[in-house]
């Protein structure tokens, strides 16, 4: 007999189209509402609340102005990902294409983790943000029914992700890329690999940008630190998050978002189950100097 959760994942699976576009059309849907009433409320229908930056940067920033004359700021990067999940989802319908769908999956399970534990952040350290950033409150969080709800947006997207992720991993048209290949493959393999290399950090540093800035910031006040504190600090953070990111995607999935798009996965030579000490040591190797693209340089 099947469990709920075991029920739960085949539905998952089964409407992953309908699921796609209903995140999809809900968050321009909110964008539409706001711009309309000027309520900042109207984005608790968004139902992908993920956040981007790069090392404080705002290159991707659209500032708009609601009918209202409210002003607010678009992330185009996140308009970008919805896009890509509202193609990813006609083309799963047409042609049963899962690649773009399920890479869009993998940056909204990484990216919801991420906000979650930033929104977590913003609630706890509210009063410390306010001085940092000298503003009367850092946040919406006086209404704790829409706080609630957007806990529970985050938990919902990760488990579906999730669900998704580990399906597309136990795929039986995934290539194993680590085991033995025709010679003739190995030049474009090691392209593909840094391939992998390059898009899961650009990932990577636009998902947990913010929330190192904010953690950055709310260490440096705490401990009255100097600049310098910031520029180490900054490498440490990077450092942990990089480690997560790869430990958590290889071990849980074998895979990483930018595999998705190659059909590539990580396995045992011996196909025996991933132990995590192993993900773990291929997790810290990424940290050597030159390591990440050193095997393109290799025979």
């Amino acid at each position: 007999m099947k469990s709920i959760f075991e029920n739960f994942s085949e539905w998952v699976i089964n409407h992953v189209a309908e699921l796609s576009l209903l995140i999809s059309c809900s968050s321009f849907l909110s964008i539409v509402l706001f711009f309309v009433t000027g309520n900042v409320n109207a984005f608790i229908i968004n139902l992908f609340p993920v956040y981007f930056n790069f090392f404080g940067s705002n290159f991707s920033t659209l500032y708009l102005q609601s009918l209202d004359g409210i002003d607010f700021a678009l992330d185009i990067l996140w308009i970008f990902l919805i896009l890509i999940i509202l193609i990813g989802s006609f083309l799963y319908v047409k042609s049963k294409e899962r690649k773009l769908l399920y890479f869009s999956y993998g940056i909204i399970f990484i990216g919801c983790i991420v906000s979650l534990l930033y929104f977590l952040i913003e609630i706890i350290f509210q009063a410390d943000l306010s001085k940092i950033y000298r503003l009367p409150q850092v946040g919406n969080h006086n209404n704790w029914l829409i706080d609630l709800i957007r806990v529970v947006i985050y938990l919902f997207l990760i488990i579906i992700s999730f669900i998704l992720l580990r399906h597309w991993s136990k795929g039986s048209n995934i290539l194993k890329i680590e085991k033995s290949i025709e010679s003739d493959n190995i030049k474009s393999n090691k392209w593909k690999r840094f391939f992998h290399f390059i898009v899961d950090f650009i990932i990577l540093s636009f998902i947990t940008t913010r929330i190192m800035i904010v953690i950055i910031n709310i260490l440096s006040y705490s401990l009255d630190a100097s600049t310098y504190f910031h520029d180490i600090a900054e490498i440490v953070l990077l450092f942990v998050f990089i480690l997560i990111y790869y430990f958590t995607f290889e071990y849980l999935f074998h895979i990483t978002p930018a595999k998705i798009l190659t059909h590539t996965k990580l396995y045992s030579i011996k196909n025996e189950k991933l132990k995590s000490s192993k993900v773990l040591k291929r997790s810290l190797a990424r940290h050597i100097p030159f390591d990440q693209i050193s095997f393109l340089f290799s025979n």
